[in-house]
């Protein structure tokens, strides 16, 4: 069985690493990982379009082709906070101001 992995952008968290050593270590090979760089609803919506392939019976590697180059031109997000102190304790910006 494949396994496709959409997570959050890298640049905001290490999951994407992590699913990747959690596959090297049970030597599991059939896990597709997209870092595409989205928050929030972009990932919904990728998963989405992913569930439904999956469900139309596209492979693994024609949803992960799909979701790729064809989604990643079309699906932006973007996002407002109200404070950078948890981003800055994450070590995601450099500085509070």
């Amino acid at each position: 069985m494949d396994i496709i992995f959409i997570g959050i952008s890298e640049d905001m968290s290490s999951t994407c690493n992590v699913v990747r050593l959690a596959a090297g270590i049970l030597n599991y090979k059939k896990v597709h990982i997209i870092n595409f760089g989205n928050l929030s609803t972009g990932i919904g919506l990728q998963v989405m379009k992913a569930a439904v392939m999956a469900e139309d019976g596209h492979s693994a590697e024609e949803i992960e082709e799909y979701i790729i180059n064809t989604m990643q031109e079309k699906v932006k997000t973007s996002f407002i906070v109200d404070t950078l102190t948890y981003l800055y304790r994450g070590g995601r910006c450099s500085s509070r101001l």
